[in-house]
């Protein structure tokens, strides 16, 4: 990541043998190989006629791209020439643009047996021992030209790259400082500072480093994709966001950085935004089943489930087979109730992976929601046939033999599982309504006071223990404290609202009651027990008009509660 932290980054040249050619003056261009090292096409070689014919003659050719001709012209030129170190040098380079960086190697290393200090010999033994991927030798190879020339630009450029592709993340910093200070005009260097820092995590000398970059080129879009890349490692959302844009204005084309940015987006909750980007990035390239995979995850986060469908039918499209699209199609079924779609989405991942848990755990879900309490059982039993060590099961079993009204069956599932699981809460509590519909009031007492002596945090059983004194009447001071430290950890919860209305209203404070009623019922709209409690509060204090509309709408919503719709009638009746 050092050098592409984004796609957008160019990567510091450290590279096999590159050749340019120009007709009126030939010039190599060998990784750092600097012009003033070259052969070139000067005919002041201290060689023989011969020898410098066949040098010549290959130059040419590999010029023309024919490396195997050059490069046995070289092999005769330096037969015949044994004391001429350039055209041992130039074949080295031949052979290692063709791929021959082993045979480079050995020439190297015979160069320097003669001359141990020849400059174009250790940077051809550099290349090639890089080319290799022994990076040790060649940093060795570079150490020793810099030593012997310390004004070479390039010779720095290729030591500092070879260390941090080692990860000497100091050396290379040493290294490039040393670039920066012969040639402070090039807004690169910083660059590759900024990009050292950043893998190092030391992200306020990053960020001065792209700061220099941009001060000397303003339009220089990779140093604003590394900084939102580092606000990123930072989890600061907005700075990343900003750079991201910046670096976008510059190339709108690059899908990486905008890739980036509608995922920085998603961090910040901004879904809108972010599916603005993907949009953007399928206009581009609208075959690209990612893109529209990644769509189809953003509109189901923002609960666009109609939306989320269509991209992932196009991704079902392009793979008929994938699971993972498979599955989050029967997710987005089962959000649209379109149960008995998602119940066969979910038997076709069961069908390519007998093994997917959490398909047979949604799909016993779902057999429990559509009323198929047998079927939903032995999913599960399934399961434990191959996952025996997963007790939550036991939990999945209990809550749809509760939906079921099988209480006795439920508390035994319940109880097993909360024997075999270290996380005891959720089975605590689950056990706590079991008892409670058993009509064990002090054992389903005794379970919630568990479950806050656990997780002294767990709002759910606070309200559960508060309401349930509240509702008969007794320790209502101890209900109305339970209460607010619940309210105290979810402030906007309506039923939590509501329970601590109704502890007032048993306490007879009226006023309170309804003022906190009221206030509960901005929050839930739809629940037939908030209401009737508003209506009973209203009666109490004599407003029948108001109480009556309360029962009025609580019996329009109540559902399939046959008790509750029974006592609405009787209190309209009544009143």
């Amino acid at each position: 990541m050092l050098f592409t932290v984004v796609a957008c980054a160019p990567v510091l040249p450290v590279k096999k043998t590159g050749y340019v050619g120009k007709k009126a003056g030939v010039r190599h261009e060998v990784s750092a190989k600097a012009a003033d090292e070259q052969s070139g096409s000067s005919l002041s070689l201290k060689i023989s006629e011969k020898a410098a014919y066949l040098y010549m003659l290959g130059y040419n050719k590999e010029l023309n791209g024919d490396l195997k001709g050059a490069i046995s012209d070289y092999r005769e030129a330096a037969r015949l020439d044994k004391d001429s170190l350039d055209i041992l040098v130039q074949l080295g380079w031949a052979l290692l643009k063709s791929g021959k960086a082993e045979e480079a190697v050995t020439v190297a290393e015979g160069i320097l047996v003669k001359s141990n200090e020849y400059l174009p010999a250790l940077m051809l033994l550099g290349d090639s021992q890089k080319a290799v991927g022994n990076n040790e030798k060649a940093i060795a190879a570079y150490r020793k030209v810099v030593q012997a020339a310390p004004e070479k630009i390039n010779a720095w450029l290729i030591l500092g790259a070879l260390y941090a592709a080692e990860k000497e993340y100091n050396l290379a910093i040493e290294a490039f400082e040393r670039v920066q200070l012969l040639n402070p005009n090039s807004f690169m260097i910083p660059y590759y500072l900024g990009n050292l820092h950043m893998e190092k995590g030391e992200f306020e000398l990053a960020r001065q480093y792209y700061d220099q970059v941009l001060d000397m080129r303003a339009d220089f879009g990779p140093a604003h994709a590394n900084l939102g890349f580092m606000y990123e490692r930072m989890e600061n959302w907005d700075k990343a966001v900003e750079h991201y844009r910046a670096a976008l204005k510059i190339n709108p084309n690059n899908q990486s950085v905008r890739g980036r940015l509608a995922k920085a987006l998603v961090k910040k909750d901004s879904y809108k935004g972010a599916i603005k980007q993907f949009l953007k990035m399928s206009e581009s390239d609208p075959e690209n089943a990612d893109i529209h995979f990644e769509m189809g995850i953003l509109y189901v986060e923002s609960g666009q489930y109609e939306k989320a469908e269509e991209e992932f039918l196009k991704v079902a499209k392009d793979m008929p087979g994938d699971m993972t699209v498979l599955y989050y199609l029967a997710l987005v079924y089962q959000k649209l109730e379109r149960y008995e779609d998602a119940i066969e989405q979910y038997k076709k991942v069961i069908s390519q992976n007998p093994y997917d848990v959490r398909s047979y755990v949604q799909l016993g879900y779902l057999y429990g929601k559509t009323g198929r309490v047998e079927e939903a059982l032995n999913i599960y039993k399934e399961v434990l046939e191959f996952k025996e060590d997963m007790p939550e099961i036991y939990l999945y079993m209990g809550e749809v033999l509760l939906q079921a009204k099988r209480y006795e069956d439920a508390e035994k599932a319940l109880k097993t599982g909360l024997s075999l699981s270290e996380e005891k809460e959720d089975f605590l509590f689950n056990l706590a309504i079991v008892e409670e519909k058993l009509g064990n009031f002090d054992s389903m007492i005794d379970l919630l006071k568990q479950i806050i002596e656990l997780n002294p945090e767990h709002a759910e059983a606070l309200n559960y223990l508060g309401y349930s004194y509240a509702d008969r009447g007794i320790h209502l001071d101890e209900a109305v404290a339970l209460l607010k430290r619940a309210l105290a950890i979810k402030p906007d919860s309506g039923y939590i609202i509501d329970s601590l209305a109704w502890a007032y209203f048993k306490k007879g404070m009226y006023d309170e009651a309804l003022k906190q009623q009221l206030r509960a019922a901005e929050q839930v709209k739809d629940d037939p027990i908030l209401y009737d409690h508003l209506g009973d509060i209203y009666m109490k204090k004599g407003m029948t008009e108001k109480a009556r509309a309360s029962w009025q709408k609580a019996l329009t919503i109540v559902g399939d509660d046959d008790d509750l719709a029974g006592r609405l009638r009787d209190k309209l009746q009544e009143r």
